[in-house]
């Protein structure tokens, strides 16, 4: 066997003294936090080195290539996502791959009992093609999806008409499109860029991000509506509501802290939420309520709540605990919290004004007494929102909505 222990070199890496964040009143050192930046020629050049490195080792390992081929057989299974409910008479969509296929197709089915047809098949792409995500319009009549050369990196949004598989002219503004999100009524969407080249210095290309609006079928060039015009590292991303009522706008300096604006659709209006770099924060919108998850003067997470009249005024629902709050969400008039402990999940039931409460589950008939998967089988308007929270499988937009209507009609 050939001798796999001699020493090695491996490239220097760089500390930068002068490179850090603040989080929760606190300064952290962070300096190799220049590796982040993927696209600089700096990190480039380390990353070779340090492939060179890897590579010289791998290569003089036996067997390799017989791993290899197992490992690439192993990851050839059918896949499905669960469905997206868009448009009209049952219409949804799903993420599909057979087992000989290389990269998950986006599928359409017209209605329940109908046969699956794709909508956007990368397998038929250039090798170097990626689908990053697709997202249908609310009528279910468009996809705008975003496709990418090399990699999940560098997006650029396209538009499908759904029954004639033609691609819109529309071009979307920017580079590196992310974060898409539809209006209610599908006239046009939202998404996270970069500026186009020649609109910031040069060098300055993959910062300066914000979010845009585009409009179907427009001319225009899509307006930009926030991002930060003085820190360019910041990021952005935008949902919808499940009200539909308001557009839910982030502001990210890395994963540190972030800062929370509604966007109204009704008129447009700005509402912040959590409008400085103070803390991590999720919000929901829950009738007229906000339900706001944050990190704030908790480093293990709270839940505070507060008015859309007074959205930065919070009160505490659930307050600290020892283990640390992964998500929250509001269904029937109940709170389900979500907690990680001893890498594992515990999920603990509030009311409405955050009180612990002590409910009996259902055994789930397998031994062993009450499972996850009877608290999961209690109530099926529910089980989307577990599921959610737990990250075992993403609820569907049409499972949500039955699920958050209830919620908004007990927190109104």
């Amino acid at each position: 066997m050939k001798n796999l222990t001699r020493a090695l070199e491996f490239p220097t890496t760089r500390r930068d003294q002068e490179s850090g964040y603040t989080l929760h009143g606190r300064r952290f050192d962070d300096p190799y936090a220049w590796l982040e930046r993927l696209d600089a020629a700096e990190t480039q050049a380390w990353i070779a080195a340090q492939e060179a490195v890897t590579h010289a080792v791998l290569r003089a390992v036996p067997g390799r290539d017989g791993l290899r081929a197992a490992v690439a057989r192993s990851a050839c299974y059918a896949r499905r996502s669960p469905p997206i409910s868009a448009g009209p008479h049952g219409r949804e969509f799903l993420w599909q791959a057979d087992a000989s296929d290389d990269k998950l197709k986006f599928m359409l089915r017209r209605g329940k009992g109908a046969p699956l047809e794709p909508v956007l098949d990368p397998n038929t792409w250039a090798s170097d093609e990626a689908l990053v995500f697709a997202v249908p319009s609310p009528n279910g009549a468009w996809v705008a999806f975003g496709k990418a050369v090399g990699g999940a990196q560098g997006a650029v949004i396209h538009v499908v008409d759904v029954e004639t598989g033609r691609l819109l002219s529309d071009r979307p503004r920017g580079t590196s499109h992310a974060s898409l999100a539809w209006r209610p009524d599908s006239s046009g969407f939202f998404y996270a860029a970069c500026p186009e080249p020649g609109e910031v210095p040069a060098g300055d290309e993959a910062h300066w991000n914000a979010i845009y609006e585009h409009r179907l079928g427009s001319d225009a060039p899509a307006r930009r509506i926030f991002g930060d015009d003085h820190a360019k590292e910041y990021w952005c991303s935008v949902k919808i509501s499940e009200c539909r009522r308001f557009a839910v706008l982030y502001k990210w300096d890395y994963v540190h802290a972030n800062v929370v604006y509604l966007l109204r659709l009704a008129d447009d209006a700005f509402v912040p939420v959590a409008p400085t770099l103070r803390s991590l924060n999720q919000v929901q919108v829950i009738g007229d309520a906000l339900l706001v998850q944050t990190d704030l003067d908790a480093p293990r997470g709270r839940l505070c709540v507060a008015s859309l009249t007074a959205p930065t005024e919070w009160r505490t629902l659930i307050p600290e605990s020892p283990d640390t709050l992964q998500t929250v969400a509001g269904v029937g008039g109940r709170l389900y919290a979500v907690y990680s402990h001893a890498a594992s999940h515990r999920v603990r039931i509030h009311a409405e004004d955050g009180t612990y409460l002590l409910l009996p589950l259902r055994d789930s008939g397998h031994g062993g007494g009450t499972t996850l998967t009877a608290l999961l089988e209690q109530d099926v308007d529910e089980l989307s929102f577990y599921c959610w929270a737990l990250d075992v499988a993403p609820p569907t937009p049409s499972e949500a909505s039955g699920a958050t209507a209830e919620a908004a009609k007990s927190n109104r």
